[in-house]
């Protein structure tokens, strides 16, 4: 069997519960997705798809817990016994025959027994990397294994790094010959990004066509983007996109027309960090340039949006030109990316929301406003907006040469091209009433409620566009921001976020509306959790409440209802105006929540009273 082949799995309850393809096309094939997207559980199918032999050899599977055995040894894991590292050990000779069928570092440890030509390749590369020297002994019928310094006295493995450790398991099994089929399991545990290069690139030296007896077939299951080797498009053909078991991943096939686009490919040819790392998010957001990604991530982080959270990624894209191409890119792999731009990304090319054309729902808004698609809709405005921009030119010019894109603009290029930019901006920021006061006020209107009804129905499709210019024009406390924009925006943040959310959220509002709409996430609301259960004890409790009742009996009550969560609250029995009244209160450190104590009296609606005050 040779490239490509495929193999079939399926997972009760998991991806709908349908038979899933996962396509072999080299020798490294590259899961991605977020924790409990299903790959762990796909590669341990795999697993049993190749059964315990393939091409001739073994099939081996490293899961996330190879080294668990060894936390017996080296951590008090149930928190009732000591710490004896010179106990750890691999067990019996007996456990030789199972190495391969073994998932955790045991197996690797006693092929290192037997394997002295492995033993010289992994001993090799921890002397080079680590100045370690490693010893494989048998103590008492047990395997034993231990480490020292160039030089320095041995100890044992229990008291070993993990990361080192971590690394001689994975090498084992990568040099070893026997095996034809790896499948690993995060190998980017406990290794810092410079050794997960380096483990990667040895992954690279051995990975092939297994019928080749040097080489194996590496399928790997990572969050690491040094384990992403992206160069050509025919890359992404060997990575499957996880998103959540509720959907069936998504691989991209040879043929796909998109990976014959010259933009797609030379994209990929200086794909950065920052794009690779979107690769694992859900809704990567596409912003323009570093001072965007700084604004962007302070507001995510005032306004508790918890962008990471929600599976989006900051993206910026350098040039606006490749904005079309890397959202198609992002498509093809299943994201659904979201943009936030300048104003001038659309007053200079209105065939930029070309991409956006078959969103369902901005194509379901355009037809119910009664048009046929947005091509046709954006394109009548931008007709009547350069019409507008020649006409009336003179009107607005005296508001338009205060805006940056009139100040700054370039003197070598047509000048049309910075009358519509400021003359955008003018529009969509001058007050309505102010227009119309203007000469030829209710056409130049007409035109800014235009604009606003094609930005608002773009924003359905995930296109944010700043409509105040660049994200500088939003900055309450910088203005000259033409040298060190990174500076300025440093400055902004430090004003900002001394504002409250409320303020912020006004002033920076098209931005706040592009990272809701990525985040597409509830906040975290500890007062709704809080709020359930106590109205689960002050309910049933309130009704019975009588002049005898204790504060115990009534902390006893509350227990019976929802057991330990009673010891967060303290309840005491009290009469006010000669009303029995049980008096809350917070009975934790870390839950900052206002408006404790809340006294309920008998018979009104603890329900009210909790809504008016947790609200």
């Amino acid at each position: 069997m040779t490239y490509p082949f495929f193999k079939e799995v399926q997972i009760p309850g998991q991806f709908c519960s349908q038979p899933l393809r996962i396509n072999f096309y080299g020798g490294i094939t590259t899961f991605l997705g977020p924790n409990g997207s299903g790959k762990s559980q796909v590669l341990r199918k795999l697993k049993e798809q190749f059964g315990v032999t393939a091409f001739n050899r073994k099939v081996r599977l490293l899961t996330a817990g190879r080294l668990s055995q060894l936390e017996n040894y080296r951590s008090n894991y149930d928190g009732t016994r000591g710490i004896n590292y010179e106990l750890a050990s691999f067990g019996g000779a007996n456990l030789r025959e199972y190495r391969h069928q073994s998932e955790s570092a045991i197996g690797d440890f006693h092929t290192l027994s037997i394997r002295t030509d492995i033993q010289i390749k992994v001993s090799e590369r921890l002397s080079t990397l680590f100045n370690r020297n490693m010893i494989i002994e048998w103590d008492s019928g047990d395997l034993k294994v231990k480490f020292s310094t160039i030089g320095g006295e041995p100890y044992s493995s229990a008291r070993e790094a993990s990361g080192l450790l971590q690394l001689v398991t994975i090498l084992t099994a990568l040099y070893d010959n026997e095996v034809s089929v790896l499948l690993l399991d995060e190998p980017e545990i406990s290794l810092h990004p410079q050794l997960q290069s380096f483990l990667f690139q040895e992954i690279k030296r051995v990975a092939g066509n297994p019928t080749d007896t040097s080489k194996k077939m590496v399928v790997l299951a990572t969050h690491s983007t040094e384990f992403l080797d992206i160069l050509m498009p025919e890359d992404l053909t060997k990575i499957v996109f996880f998103e959540s078991t509720l959907s069936k991943p998504k691989q991209i096939e040879p043929q796909t027309s998109e990976l014959q686009n010259r933009k797609v490919r030379e994209l990929l040819t200086r794909l950065g960090q920052a794009h690779k790392s979107a690769f694992f998010s859900s809704r990567p957001l596409l912003v323009e340039g570093p001072s965007d990604v700084l604004i962007c991530n302070a507001l995510n982080q005032h306004l508790g949006l918890f962008l990471e959270a929600a599976g989006s990624q900051l993206v910026p894209v350098i040039g606006k030109g490749e904005l079309p191409v890397v959202v198609k890119l992002f498509r093809l792999i299943g994201k659904k990316p979201v943009v936030l731009t300048d104003l001038d990304t659309l007053a200079d090319h209105i065939t930029f929301l070309d991409i956006f054309s078959s969103n369902e729902e901005l194509v379901e808004k355009i037809q119910e406003m009664g048009h046929s698609d947005i091509i046709s809709f954006s394109r009548s405005i931008n007709t009547d907006f350069k019409l507008a921009i020649d006409n009336y030119w003179d009107i607005l010019l005296p508001i338009a040469e205060k805006h940056s894109y009139w100040i700054n603009r370039d003197t070598s290029k047509e000048e049309i091209i910075a009358k519509k930019r400021a003359g955008m901006a003018v529009l969509l920021n001058m007050p309505s009433e102010d227009i119309k006061k203007l000469q030829n006020g209710e056409v130049l209107y007409g035109i800014k409620k235009r604009l606003i009804s094609l930005f608002d129905t773009l924003e359905l499709a995930g296109c944010f566009i700043l409509r105040k210019g660049t994200i500088e024009n939003y900055y309450q406390t910088v203005t000259d921001v033409i040298t060190g924009k990174p500076n300025a925006a440093v400055e902004e943040i430090q004003y900002l976020l001394t504002q409250s959310k409320e303020q912020i959220s006004d002033v920076y509002s098209d931005i706040v509306r592009g990272l809701k709409y990525a985040a597409s996430t509830n906040e975290i609301d500890e007062v709704k959790l809080v709020s359930s259960y106590l109205l689960a004890i002050v309910a049933p409790v309130l009704g019975s409440i009588d002049e005898q009742v204790t504060d115990d009996e009534l902390q006893f009550t509350a227990r019976k209802y929802v057991g330990e969560i009673a010891s967060i609250f303290k309840l005491t029995r009290l009469n006010i105006n000669q009303t029995p009244v049980i008096r809350v209160d917070l009975n934790s450190e870390i839950l900052e929540i206002a408006g404790f104590p809340i006294d309920f009296p008998k018979g009104t609606n603890p329900i009210d009273i909790v809504k008016n005050i947790l609200n």
